[in-house]
C-alpha cells in the first residue's frame, strides 16, 4: 500500500483534519489527567500527614487529661482526709471492665 491509497481509506470515513483533531484532543485530556493525578496523590499525602499529627497531638491532650484527672482525684482525696467525708483516690485500674 503506498501513501495515496492509505489516505484514501482515511478520507472517506473521516477526514485527516477531524482524526488529527482528536487525537489532539485526547492526548491534552490524558495529559490532564495526568497532572490532575498528580495534584490528587499529592493532596492525600498531605492529608494523610496531617492525620497523623492530629492523631499524635489528641493522644497527647488525653494523656495530659488523664494525668490532671488523677491527680484532682488525689487533691480530693486528701481535702477529704482533712475534715470532709474521704472520697476513694481514683484509680484508673477500677474505670477497666
Amino acid at each position: 500500500m503506498d501513501r495515496q491509497e492509505r489516505f484514501r481509506l482515511i478520507d472517506p470515513r473521516i477526514p485527516l483534519s477531524w482524526l488529527i483533531g482528536g487525537a489532539i484532543f485526547v492526548g491534552w485530556g490524558l495529559i490532564q489527567m495526568w497532572f490532575t493525578l498528580n495534584q490528587l496523590v499529592s493532596d492525600v499525602g498531605k492529608l494523610s500527614e496531617a492525620i497523623k499529627n492530629s492523631s499524635e497531638a489528641s493522644m497527647v491532650t488525653q494523656n495530659k487529661l488523664a494525668i490532671i484527672e488523677f491527680r484532682l482525684g488525689n487533691v480530693e482525696y486528701n481535702l477529704g482526709l482533712i475534715g470532709r467525708k474521704p472520697k476513694k483516690p481514683v484509680d484508673k485500674e477500677d474505670d477497666k471492665p
